[in-house]
C-alpha cells in the first residue's frame, strides 16, 4: 500500500513544485530582474522541470526529489520579497519571514550538491563500501539542516519566532561547516567517479552524460567574469542548464547507445578545450602576458590541436564504451577473426570471444546444433549457472545452433539487442561454413564407426557361421575317403575336395584376420594388448601394459586404438633401441587416452612428420574425431598419445529444459 501512494503521491508533488516554481519566475521577474535573480531561476526551474518529469516516470526513483529541492530557493526569495513588501505596506509576520528565509536556502543547495551524487541515476544508493559512506553523509546533512533554522544568519537577525533559543555561533563554526559541507561534496563526487570507472555498458553512459553536465558547471564556475556580452549571458545560462539536461538524458533517455555519439563529441572537444585553455594559461603564466607571447602561445596550441584530437579520439572512445570498444569496433574485431578462424573451435570462439566483450554478461556459450543433437559447444566464462536467455544462431532462414547467455545482472536492454542482432547476422555465413564442416565431420567418423561395426559383423558370421560349415564338410569327406578304400578314382577325388575346403577354410580365416583383429573379439583391448606386449618382450625389451575398467567401447574404437598401440610399439623395437616400453589405457567420461612411451633414442621431428606409419597412426585417429600427437620424452625416448572417442555417437540425450529462446 506504501509502494502505490508514493507511485501516485510523488507524480503530483513533482508537477505541482514545477507549477510553484513556474509561478514564481513569471512574478519574480516583474519584482526582481536583477543578475542573481536570473541565474538562480533558471538554475531552479532546470532541476524542478527535470525533478518532475523523473518522477512522473519512475515515482520510486529518490534522485527525482531531490532534484525538486531547490525548489526552497524560491522559497527564501519569496521570503524576501514579502519583507520587503513588509517594510512598505506594515504587513504581519516580518520575523517569520526573517527567519525562513535565513535558512530554507540551505534545504535547497546542501542536498543536491551532497546528497544526490550518491543516488544518481537510479535513486538507489551505491552498492558496496560506499552505501555506508553514504548514510553518514545523509546523517551529517540532516544533523546539519535541522540545526540550520536555530543558527543566526546574520548578527542583527531577530530571534526565531518558535521560541527556542538560537545557537552560539562564530567565525570558527561557519569555517568547521564549510569543511563538513565540501567533505561531504567531494565524497559524493568520488564515489560517482568510483562507479564510473567500473561500470560498463548502460550504466557507463549515464555516468557520461552526469559527468558531462557536472564538468561544464565547474568549468563555468572557474571562467565566470571573462566572458564578456553577450557570451556571459549565454555561458551563465548553459552552465546551469547543463547538468539538470544531461542527468535528465542520463535518466530518462533509455537508449542512451543511440546518443553515444553525440556524447563521444561532446566529451571529445570539451577534454580538447579543457587541455587547450589549462595549456594557454600556464603558458601565459610562464612568459609572461604581452601580446607577442599570446599570439605566439595560440598560434603553437592551434598547431598541436589536430594531433591532440586524434590522441584524444580513441581514448574517448575508451571512455564511453570501456574495454569492450563501440559497437563498430567489435563488429569489425569479430570479422577479422572470422576471416583467419581455423575450423569451427575457432569460428565459435570468435564469435564467443566477441559476445561475452559486448555485453555485461557472466557468461556465454555457443552450441552448433544439428536437430536435437548438439555438435559442438564453446563456452566462455563461468558455466555452471542455470542459463539465463538463448538466441538462434540462423543462416539463410536454416537454424543452425543458440547462443546461450548467463546475465551478470538486469536483461538485456534494447540496444544491447541490437548490438547482439549485429554480432550473429556478421557470424552467420562463418558459423553456417563450420555448421557443415563439422556435419560432414560427424559424417564420415559415423561413416567410420558404422564400417567397423560391419567388418565385425561379417567377421563373426564367417567366425561362428561359414567355419562350422566347412568343418562340417570336412568330416564328411574324411568319412567318404575312409569308405571309398580300394577304390582309386573315389579316394582321389575325395583326397582333393578335401584339399580344396582346407584351402577354402585358411582363406576364410585370414580374411576373418584381415577385417578385424580376432584377438579383440576374443580378449577384449586390454588382453589382446598385453598379448602383443607378450610377443615384443625380449631380453633387450620389456613391454607392460597398464589398463583399467574401459567398459564398452565401439568397434571402431577398439580397432584403432590396438592399431595405433601396435604401430607405435613395432617402431619402439626396431628403431628406438629401447629398454622399457610402457602401454597406458585409461578412460575419462567419454574418451578413451592410449599413451606408448618409451626410454629410447627419441625420434626426428621431420620422420613424425613424414614416417608412413606414423602418419597412418594420426589418420586413424582424426577419422574417428580424436587426436594422436607424436613428441619427445624428457629425459630421452618417444611418447605417442591417442585421444579417441570411446562411446557411440548417438545424439545429445535430452538435457535439462532451456529457457525460452528470445529473439534479438
Amino acid at each position: 500500500m506504501a509502494k502505490r501512494a508514493l507511485t501516485r503521491v510523488t507524480p503530483i508533488i513533482g508537477w505541482g513544485t514545477l507549477a510553484f516554481v513556474c509561478l514564481w519566475v513569471v512574478v519574480g521577474s516583474f519584482i526582481d530582474s536583477g543578475q542573481y535573480f536570473v541565474g538562480d531561476a533558471i538554475s531552479v526551474l532546470g532541476f524542478t522541470t527535470v525533478g518532475a518529469l523523473v518522477l512522473s516516470r519512475q515515482p520510486r526513483n529518490w534522485a527525482g526529489i531531490l532534484f525538486l529541492t531547490p525548489a526552497f530557493v524560491a522559497v527564501s526569495y519569496v521570503a524576501e520579497a514579502y519583507i520587503k513588501a513588509a517594510d512598505q505596506h506594515q504587513l504581519p509576520g516580518v520575523v517569520w519571514a526573517w527567519w525562513l528565509g535565513g535558512w530554507i536556502w540551505a534545504v535547497g543547495v546542501i542536498p543536491p550538491l551532497t546528497v544526490l551524487p550518491f543516488v544518481l541515476p537510479d535513486g538507489r544508493l551505491p552498492p558496496r563500501f560506499w552505501r555506508p559512506v553514504a548514510r553518514v553523509v545523509i546523517l551529517v546533512i540532516t544533523t546539519l539542516i535541522a540545526l540550520s533554522p536555530f543558527i543566526p544568519s546574520r548578527p542583527d537577525s531577530p530571534p526565531n519566532p518558535i521560541g527556542i533559543p538560537s545557537l552560539t555561533w562564530s567565525d570558527e563554526s561557519n569555517g568547521a561547516v564549510l569543511v563538513v559541507f565540501g567533505s561531504c561534496a567531494l565524497l559524493g563526487l568520488a564515489s560517482l567517479v568510483h562507479r564510473l570507472v567500473l561500470s560498463k555498458g548502460h550504466t557507463r553512459s549515464q555516468l557520461l552524460w552526469i559527468a558531462l553536465g557536472a564538468w561544464l558547471l565547474v568549468l563555468y564556475v572557474y571562467l565566470e567574469g571573462r566572458f564578456g556580452e553577450p557570451l556571459e549571458v549565454i555561458a551563465a545560462l548553459g552552465s546551469k542548464l547543463a547538468l539538470p539536461i544531461a542527468c535528465g538524458i542520463a535518466i530518462l533517455r533509455y537508449d542512451l547507445v543511440v546518443l553515444n555519439p553525440l556524447l563521444r563529441q561532446l566529451l571529445l572537444y570539451a577534454v580538447l578545450v579543457t587541455i587547450l585553455t589549462a595549456s594557454f594559461l600556464v603558458l601565459r603564466m610562464l612568459l609572461g602576458s604581452g601580446a607577442l607571447v599570446a599570439t605566439c602561445s595560440a598560434v603553437g596550441l592551434a598547431l598541436v590541436a589536430p594531433h591532440l584530437h586524434g590522441w584524444l579520439s580513441s581514448r574517448v572512445s575508451r571512455l564511453i564504451y570501456g574495454k569492450r570498444g563501440s559497437p563498430a569496433e567489435i563488429a569489425a574485431e569479430l570479422r577479422q577473426r572470422l576471416a583467419t578462424a581455423a575450423g569451427p573451435d575457432g569460428v565459435l570462439s570468435a564469435v564467443a570471444d566477441s559476445v561475452a566483450r559486448a555485453l555485461p554478461v557472466d557468461a556465454v556459450a555457443v552450441v552448433l546444433m544439428s536437430a536435437d543433437r548438439e555438435l559442438r559447444r564453446v563456452t566462455r566464462g563461468d558455466a555452471e549457472r542455470p542459463v539465463d536467455q538463448t538466441y538462434p544462431l540462423q543462416f539463410q532462414g536454416v537454424r543452425l545452433g543458440r547462443i546461450e547467455i548467463i546475465l551478470s545482472g538486469l536483461d538485456l536492454d534494447k540496444a544491447e539487442r541490437s548490438l547482439l542482432t549485429d554480432l550473429t547476422s556478421t557470424a552467420a555465413p562463418a558459423v553456417a561454413a563450420a555448421h557443415r564442416a563439422e556435419e560432414l565431420r560427424r559424417a564420415r567418423e559415423q561413416l567410420v564407426v558404422t564400417r567397423e561395426q560391419e567388418r565385425r559383423r561379417i567377421a563373426r558370421d564367417l567366425h561362428d557361421g561359414l567355419g562350422p560349415v566347412l568343418s562340417g564338410v570336412g568330416f564328411t569327406l574324411d568319412a567318404l575317403r575312409r569308405s571309398a578304400v580300394g577304390s582309386d578314382n573315389s579316394e582321389a577325388l575325395a583326397t582333393e575336395a578335401r584339399t580344396q575346403l582346407r584351402e577354402a577354410s585358411q582363406l576364410v580365416r585370414r580374411v576373418v584376420r584381415q577385417l578385424r583383429p580376432t584377438l579383440l573379439d576374443q580378449l577384449g583391448l586390454a588382453c589382446a594388448l598385453r598379448e602383443l606386449a607378450a610377443l615384443h618382450t625380449n631380453p633387450t625389451l620389456v613391454v607392460e601394459v597398464h589398463g583399467e575398467e574401459l567398459g564398452e567401447l565401439t568397434a571402431a574404437t577398439e580397432v584403432a586404438a590396438y592399431a595405433i598401440a601396435a604401430e607405435a610399439l613395432t617402431n619402439t623395437a626396431r628403431h628406438a633401441a629401447a629398454r622399457r616400453c610402457d602401454i597406458r589405457l585409461s578412460r575419462h567420461a567419454d574418451t578413451l587416452t592410449v599413451t606408448v612411451e618409451d626410454d629410447g633414442s627419441g625420434i626426428e621431428p621431420t620422420l613424425a612428420r613424414t614416417g608412413l606409419g606414423l602418419a597412418s597412426m594420426v589418420e586413424r585417429a582424426e577419422e574417428l574425431g580424436g587426436q594422436c600427437q607424436i613428441s619427445a620424452r624428457e629425459g630421452g625416448g618417444s611418447v605417442v598419445r591417442a585421444d579417441l572417442p570411446a562411446g557411440v555417437d548417438q545424439g545429445s540425450e535430452e538435457g535439462p529444459t532451456q529457457p525460452a529462446e528470445v529473439e534479438p
